[in-house]
């Protein structure tokens, strides 16, 4: 009888958003797959590739051995997820389901990581919505590639509490989204991200 080599495992994407002020690392089932450097914070690792399934997530300040959470995350194959680290409480962090457009536009969505915060938030001529509360997350919008600005309010306020010009190239697809509090200081200011998607 010969043997036959075993399975490879079954693997999705997964993006991580790092929204807290330190340093950090991400592991799947006590392996690390931001393997190629810690990401800082503000920043993103890009979609890489997880084993699909149920299995156990920890986060980890980069160089400690300390987990700072721990919780179980359950993603299937083929898709493309994004998990936003606000804190290290499981109430602060939520994983999304990335849906993008079939047809390539230049796209942009805006996601609130701003805890006991809700948004107004507009970007350029077409993309407006209100009442955005903490983890909630507006699907992709298709956007003319070049320059935008977007300016962001509190829920129902009618000056900006930050506004900016977003310059978005063609077939490329962003995330928007808020970080830090309104008390914080360095990495843990409040201020607003851009980050690639694809």
């Amino acid at each position: 009888m010969v043997d036959l080599p075993p399975d490879k495992p079954k693997t999705t994407l997964m993006n991580v958003v790092n929204a807290t002020a330190d340093t950090l690392n991400t592991f799947q089932n006590g392996t690390r797959f931001n393997y190629t450097s810690s990401f800082y914070p503000g920043g993103s690792l890009g979609y890489l590739s997880v084993i699909a399934g149920e299995y156990p997530y920890q986060i980890k300040k980069a160089g400690s051995p300390d987990v700072l959470l721990a919780l179980p995350l359950k993603v299937d194959t083929a898709q493309a997820y994004s998990l936003f680290i606000t804190g290290y409480a499981i109430d602060r962090v939520f994983l999304t389901n990335d849906v993008f457009l079939a047809n390539n536009d230049t796209e942009i969505r805006f996601v609130n990581t701003s805890p006991n915060r809700s948004f107004d938030i507009k970007i350029g001529s077409n993309f407006n919505y209100a009442n955005r509360a903490f983890k909630s997350v507006t699907p992709f919008v298709a956007m003319t590639a070049g320059k935008s600005t977007y300016q962001l309010y509190e829920a129902g306020g009618s000056v900006p509490i930050a506004t900016g010009e977003l310059n978005l190239t063609a077939n490329r697809v962003y995330t928007l989204f808020t970080k830090g509090t309104a008390t914080g200081t360095g990495d843990a200011a409040f201020g607003v991200k851009l980050i690639l998607n694809r």
